[in-house]
């Protein structure tokens, strides 16, 4: 658990027994208070944020790696504005195509926030296709945890660490292998005409992706502890998005633990 600890330096002056004394009093009931704070678990302030970064309708981050079979993605978001189609998170086939599953409103759910997922398994004349936990829309403005979780028989979201909603998803998803963060990975018409990548409009920090489903409990811990929350030891992609995008720049992330650079495009 980290804690942020100021200290103020002053000038060098002699000080008197008795002061000396009173300082080491002062200093005792420091170390206490310090204890005290240590053995605390920190409970989530809004707006407080070691870093984040802002999406401005255009720009996203592309990794070439990802996770398939049960997940859970977690991350931070705040909206700038009304936004009834940005995607803040998604996996998929490739830059352009199909995507696997993706959070945020992303044409098949309009003035949601969604998690859906995506399999072409064959269920007799037709495939499976998406299936979606849905919320209400996030109110622009403030800062949020959404959270997806599939465990292969059903998707659920997760909206500051309680559940919200839940689908039955009984079948595969389709095999992914890219994830990009502010956009999804494929286009799709709005309203049968439009063509659109559904831009996400926003501020979005702390991306945590895990290979597996995550419960309640491990959910709820992730919200307590914050926007800076540091990951859990099994996380498979982690993404802290403390610092500003560049378009043809790069951001840091840790896939495995190990350092990598995703693209800003």
């Amino acid at each position: 658990m980290w804690y942020n600890l100021l200290v103020v330096y002053g000038k060098k002056k002699k000080v008197r027994t008795g002061t000396r004394a009173a300082a080491a009093l002062v200093l005792a009931a420091a170390f206490v208070v310090l204890l005290a704070l240590h053995s605390h678990t920190p409970s989530f302030v809004a707006g407080t944020l070691s870093g984040a970064a802002y999406f401005n309708g255009s720009t996203y981050v592309m990794l070439n790696n990802t996770v398939n079979g049960n997940f859970t993605a977690a991350v931070w978001v705040k909206y700038e504005s009304d936004n009834p189609i940005g995607v803040i998170l998604s996996s998929g086939v490739g830059e352009n195509e199909h995507s696997a599953w993706y959070i945020g409103s992303g044409g098949e759910v309009v003035g949601k926030t969604a998690c859906g997922v995506f399999s072409n398994q064959k269920v007799g004349n037709y495939t499976a296709g998406w299936r979606f936990a849905s919320a209400n829309e996030l109110a622009p403005g403030a800062w949020h945890q959404v959270v997806c979780v599939y465990n292969t028989s059903s998707v659920s979201l997760y909206i500051d660490g309680s559940f919200v909603a839940s689908e039955p998803s009984p079948y595969p998803l389709v095999h992914a292998n890219i994830m990009e963060i502010g956009k999804r990975t494929s286009t799709f018409y709005l309203n049968g005409t439009v063509q659109t990548f559904a831009y996400f409009n926003g501020s979005i920090a702390n991306v945590q992706v895990y290979s597996s489903a995550l419960g309640p409990a491990g959910i709820s811990e992730l919200y307590k502890e914050g926007m800076s929350a540091q990951p859990f030891s099994n996380v498979s992609i982690y993404v802290p998005l403390n610092q500003g995008l560049h378009a043809g720049g790069s951001v840091k992330y840790y896939y495995h633990g190990r350092a990598m650079l995703a693209s800003v495009v």
